[in-house]
C-alpha cells in the first residue's frame, strides 16, 4: 500500500511539475520563436531597402564620375526606379563648365515620398546641387519641382 501511495504521490508531483513549469515554459518558447521570426522578417526587409538605396545612390554617384549630361539623365532615371512617385518629367541640358548640366524634374506623390526623392537626388556624393526645390499642392496630392545643377567631380 505504501508503495502505491508513494507512486501516486510521485505521479501527482510530476503532474504538478508539468503544469507548473513545462507548460508555461513551452508557451514562452513559442512566443520567443514568433518574436524571432518577426525580427528576422524585419531584418530582411531592412536589408532589402538598404540594397535598393545602395543601388540608387550608386547610380547617382556615377554622375560625378562620368561628368556629362547623358550620364546624369541615366543616373537620375536609375534613382527613380522603384520610387513611389508618378507623372515624372525630367529635363537635362548641358551647362557651361564647371557645371555639367542643368536638371529640371517634377514628380507627383505623397509628401514623404517626395521629400525622400529630393533627399536622394541632393545627397552627398551625387554631384547634384539643388538650385530650387518646392513642393506644391496639386490635386489629388502634391507635386515636387526641382531645379538642380550637376557639378563635375562630386563631393
Amino acid at each position: 500500500m505504501r508503495l502505491r501511495a508513494a507512486a501516486l504521490m510521485l505521479l501527482v508531483g510530476a503532474g504538478l511539475l508539468l503544469a507548473g513549469l513545462a507548460v508555461p515554459l513551452r508557451a514562452r518558447a513559442t512566443t520567443a520563436e514568433g518574436e524571432r521570426r518577426r525580427a528576422l522578417r524585419q531584418r530582411d526587409e531592412a536589408l532589402s531597402g538598404l540594397e535598393d538605396l545602395r543601388r540608387r545612390s550608386g547610380a547617382l554617384l556615377a554622375v560625378s564620375a562620368a561628368g556629362d549630361p547623358g550620364s546624369l539623365r541615366e543616373a537620375v532615371i536609375g534613382s527613380l526606379d522603384g520610387a513611389a512617385v508618378s507623372n515624372v518629367r525630367l529635363s537635362v541640358r548641358p551647362a557651361r563648365p564647371p557645371l555639367v548640366a542643368v536638371l529640371r524634374l517634377s514628380a507627383e506623390g505623397d509628401f514623404d515620398d517626395l521629400v525622400a526623392l529630393s533627399g536622394r537626388l541632393a545627397g552627398p556624393g551625387t554631384g547634384l546641387v539643388l538650385a530650387e526645390c518646392q513642393i506644391v499642392p496639386r490635386p489629388p496630392g502634391l507635386r515636387l519641382e526641382i531645379e538642380a545643377v550637376g557639378v563635375g567631380g562630386g563631393t
